[in-house]
């Protein structure tokens, strides 16, 4: 690894959990200066310190040159919550595998160093690389969403990429293992709709009707989310045509076979109201 390359990986730890320069040098032995000078690539450290680091912030050595870091679990365990806005502090009721499929769809689409860019300038550096289990505010996903749209690199016509980049144990975390053992298209449906509080932090969903080979889902934006602005950019269609989309890929994708939607009741405006999902095996 470039020696500026780890100093700046070893500064963002450090940074990251509130450490100092001067604690960082005691940890191996050496004064403030040196640890300046390891941060800026002009002084290399040797293997033992480098463990030494590693071990203190729990990481492995690996982690460290591939710059792979959880960052936000790293904060947690220095007990130092992730410095987000707070717009991004309240309401933790999406999880990253909401984000995480935007997240690989902008890096497949126009690359890691734009998605990058687009994290930095939301304030939220570092949720790429976020278990898709933890517990994040729905806000973090409408604004990438917004951007996204803004950018014109998200549209009804790359919804399919977008929800094709949730079907994978990276995304999906604990769940994948239920949609595997799933044997029929309905099953699928049913697993996203009944666990819609862990896959959904923008609708609920109510199964309505249930049958083997049809099913009926009532959805309705959160509560919380009355007062957003789905409209511009025309986000409110983006995400009905996202829900469509993501019951058609699971399925397809976890059973080989496919289903025919259609909405029986569409929402109002800015999606006000209730929407009605009807599904059944093609």
């Amino acid at each position: 690894m470039d020696p500026v390359e780890l100093g700046n990986t070893l500064k963002k730890i450090r940074k990251t959990c509130k450490v100092n320069q001067e604690k960082q040098g005691n940890l191996i032995a050496v004064d403030q200066t040196a640890i300046s000078r390891i941060e800026s690539g002009t002084q290399m450290l040797t293997a033992i310190q480098l463990k030494q680091i590693a071990d203190f912030y729990g990481l492995e050595i690996g982690e460290i040159f591939s710059n792979h870091i959880n960052y936000w679990n790293l904060s947690k365990r220095f007990g130092q919550l992730p410095s987000l806005d707070n717009r991004y502090m309240g309401n933790q009721d999406a999880h990253a595998r909401e984000v995480l499929p935007l997240l690989r769809f902008s890096n497949f689409t126009k690359g890691s160093k734009y998605t990058n860019r687009l994290l930095l300038e939301l304030g939220l550096e570092g949720l790429d690389l976020i278990s898709p289990d933890e517990q994040i505010s729905s806000f973090c996903v409408i604004d990438i969403i917004k951007e996204l749209s803004a950018d014109k690199i998200l549209n009804k016509r790359k919804i399919k990429e977008w929800t094709k980049q949730y079907n994978t144990f990276d995304c999906l975390g604990s769940l994948f293992y239920s949609f595997e053992s799933a044997s029929n298209p309905m099953s699928i449906c049913s697993l996203l709709a009944s666990n819609s509080n862990l896959m959904d932090g923008i609708f609920l969903h109510e199964i309505v009707q249930q049958s083997h080979d049809n099913l009926i889902i009532a959805l309705n934006k959160r509560y919380e989310l009355k007062n957003e602005n789905f409209e511009k950019h025309k986000i409110d269609q983006l995400l009905m045509s996202q829900r469509m989309n993501l019951f058609q890929s699971h399925s397809e994708y976890f059973t080989s076979q496919k289903i025919d939607i259609s909405y029986d009741k569409k929402f109002g405006k800015n999606l006000e109201g209730e929407a009605i999902l009807n599904i059944h095996v093609a």
